[in-house]
């Protein structure tokens, strides 16, 4: 049985979370935003038991820290693994149709 780890979900990342569930409430529906929300919230477990499946954001990562993403639907799930500690920290979710460099000031 493989190993689970924590997920831990920054404040960055709920805000995030919490924007794009108002966003689709107040554009499309309450339901659709119900269902991105849950949807979200289901990738972000599964995260528990293989972390390393997911891609590496290249754009941001360094020799010191690999950023690792999920996509679920049109949103990017953006995660650090730490492997001592058995911890996934889901730092931010947003948009894919935005470039991921604007994610190298905000992870420096």
């Amino acid at each position: 049985m493989a190993e689970r780890y924590e997920v831990v979900i920054t404040s960055r990342a709920e805000e995030s979370l919490k924007q794009i569930v108002l966003y689709l409430d107040e554009k499309v529906s309450y339901e659709t935003a119900e269902r991105v929300r849950l949807g979200l919230l289901d990738a972000i477990e599964k995260l528990a038991r293989h972390p390393e499946s997911n891609g590496i954001l290249q754009e941001i990562s360094n020799p010191e820290v690999t950023y690792r993403r999920v996509i679920k639907w049109s949103y990017r799930i953006i995660y650090i693994i730490e492997e001592g500690a058995k911890i996934i920290f889901v730092l931010d979710i947003d948009h894919t149709r935005k470039n991921p460099k604007h994610l190298k000031e905000a992870f420096r």
